[in-house]
């Protein structure tokens, strides 16, 4: 019932399913990728988030209501990166939390053909200047033990690509 959401605005709206149970259902759903190279190096953004610090993740948003999931997927890779996806691969659905969330976020993976070490790209759509790096599975790794990438839709889409290439 409508009298149950408690808060809303254009990204989400919070509903109580009783009095100690918050349910959050997102008004889009999203896209990850995992942009990578010929070579199988990783680029990824390194970027400051204003609730968490800066960190490093995989190029992501929400999908717009007129977009289907790869459509968005693209053009979220373009937007923060700057990048091209020469071809993709659909990785998997990602659910970030089953009991209280209702949006689904898709990942992807995309080839990009790009050799530069790192670079900065301006995103307009943020308004933002990020850092883009590109990484070594192994430099990944050591981000992820050293707990510079944090992010759990970057954390996934990185473990369904792994996945992936060794079934490949």
């Amino acid at each position: 019932m409508e009298k149950d959401i408690i808060y809303s605005n254009e990204f989400l709206a919070i509903k109580m399913i009783n009095p100690n149970y918050p349910f959050l259902i997102m008004k889009k759903n999203g896209a990850v990728t995992v942009p990578y190279d010929s070579e199988g190096n990783i680029y990824m953004l390194h970027k400051s988030r204003p609730n968490i610090g800066t960190y490093y993740e995989l190029p992501r948003g929400f999908v717009e209501n007129d977009e289907d999931f790869i459509s968005g997927a693209v053009r979220e890779l373009l937007e923060e990166t700057g990048m091209e996806c020469i071809e993709h691969k659909y990785l998997g659905e990602i659910q970030p939390d089953t009991g209280i969330i209702s949006n689904k976020v898709k990942a992807y993976e995309m080839l990009v053909d790009n050799h530069k070490k790192h670079y900065t790209h301006y995103d307009k759509a943020d308004k933002e200047l990020v850092k883009i790096k590109k990484l070594t599975k192994k430099d990944v790794e050591k981000l992820i033990l050293d707990k510079k990438i944090v992010c759990g839709y970057t954390l996934s889409a990185l473990n369904l690509f792994w996945i992936n290439q060794k079934y490949k």
